[in-house]
């Protein structure tokens, strides 16, 4: 008896910890997202100047 309850302990903590793994990975993703645009937009400056001269 006494091991399946640490199992079951043992599960719940892993499905606590779950879901702020998940958030961070959406974090990440979202910040690779912002710097991507960022770069996008960078490159679209460079083109602008291009297209000036």
């Amino acid at each position: 008896k006494e091991e399946r309850k640490q199992e079951r302990k043992e599960h719940m903590r892993e499905q606590k910890e779950a879901p702020k793994e998940q958030k961070e990975i959406q974090k990440d993703i979202r910040k690779d997202e912002k710097q991507e645009r960022k770069d996008e937009r960078k490159q679209e400056k460079k083109e602008d100047k291009q297209h000036k001269h």
